[in-house]
């Protein structure tokens, strides 16, 4: 037998479009969605549910059973490029609607947070030791952004339906660059001061009615970007699934999400203490944006003027506990973590609870 090797494994995602119907095979092809590019991980994990025959009038039983079908995946994107994070945007948060650069094919991708049961499906389609599955009824448990050196890097937990033998040709790569953490500004501002912008600005800051905090240069470890959508894995087979009973018939039952931005920065300054501490019991509101912009690589479009990039806002957050100061290499250091809350129009000037901007020249993603 020939040896299999992990470089060969292959990842297709249905980036483009969701699923019609929930744990539906979509055609596999470019206008549907990808290739993945560089990526670690994408092996199934067949985490079935078994039993042994007890009772059977001997030691070892006779029988095995299979009560349970359970796919997940695991995927790291390294060197995450704006498709990558385009589709990372639209199906962890749910919605992603785009607004085309005039007449260019340049795109900005607004991603924004949808009600728990609304969270759209996708399908995959992996290869990996000669074999190839169609994995159907997919969504994003777990989505996690945050810098690895000189790059941004992103990691998935993806939650599957049904796995399926598939033949279907994978369609061709699409052709982008890396997003650089260097071409990145990180923004923070507290209270009355804090209002989103309408339409965002790619390298300028969209959160403050004043002059927000710049506060890259303090950081020396990360942001990390969390969005946790803790879907009910378990809860998934209390629905039947049409197609094989075993398998999950929905995974949304209602889980409370999470979202939060944590950093590690040099400690300055006391003001994120009276942040945390506010007014009478009740903590200051605070927002951070996180805003790419890749000049070096020239606009999207010839003659266009949107640059591949992403832009992050969580509009309206409070601070976790601060604890102890820290030590980076005889630096002195705080640890930060913003949690979202929902933010309101009269206070920020918007009601998403996060603003998640992706520019590509892809057209649309989750549609």
């Amino acid at each position: 037998m020939a040896l299999k090797f992990t470089h060969d494994r292959a990842v297709y995602v249905s980036c483009f479009l969701k699923e019609s119907d929930y744990d539906t095979a979509e055609t596999v092809e470019a206008a549907s969605g990808s290739t993945l590019v560089e990526f670690e991980g994408g092996s199934i994990n067949y985490a079935h549910t078994r039993r042994d025959g007890v009772g059977e009038g001997n030691e070892f039983g006779s029988n095995g059973f299979v009560s349970r079908k359970d796919y997940t995946v695991s995927l790291t994107f390294p060197y995450l490029r704006p498709n990558d994070m385009a589709f990372l945007a639209a199906y962890s948060l749910g919605s992603s609607s785009a607004t085309k650069d005039g007449a260019y094919a340049a795109y900005r991708h607004a991603a924004t947070l949808v009600s728990t049961e609304s969270i759209p499906t996708f399908s995959m389609v992996v290869s990996e030791a000669g074999l190839q599955k169609v994995l159907t009824g997919c969504a994003i448990n777990t989505c996690t952004i945050s810098r690895n050196g000189d790059y941004w890097q992103g990691t998935v937990e993806i939650i599957g339906t049904r796995a399926a033998t598939n033949a279907d040709s994978f369609p061709a790569e699409i052709a982008e660059e890396p997003l650089l953490y260097g071409n990145t500004s990180v923004w923070y501002e507290t209270g009355a001061d804090t209002d989103i912008a309408a339409t965002p600005v790619q390298g300028s800051e969209n959160l403050s009615a004043g002059t927000p905090d710049n506060i890259k240069a303090d950081i020396v470890s990360g942001p990390t970007i969390t969005i946790n959508n803790n879907l009910r894995n378990d809860r998934g087979y209390d629905a039947s699934n049409s197609n094989d009973v075993m398998c999950k018939g929905q995974l949304h039952r209602g889980a409370k999400r999470e979202v939060t931005v944590e950093w590690v920065q040099t400690f300055e300054a006391d003001g994120y203490l009276t942040d945390f501490e506010g007014t009478a019991n009740v903590q200051e509101h605070s927002a951070i944006e996180i805003n790419c912009k890749e000049t070096a690589q020239g606009v999207i479009a010839t003659s266009g003027a949107m640059y591949y990039g992403f832009i992050f806002i969580l509009p309206r957050a409070n601070l976790d506990v601060i604890g102890e100061a820290g030590d980076d290499d005889g630096i002195v250091t705080r640890s930060l973590k913003l949690t979202a809350k929902t933010p309101t129009a009269a206070d920020e000037g918007s009601t998403d609870v996060v603003q998640w901007f992706t520019y590509n020249g892809q057209a649309d993603y989750a549609g």
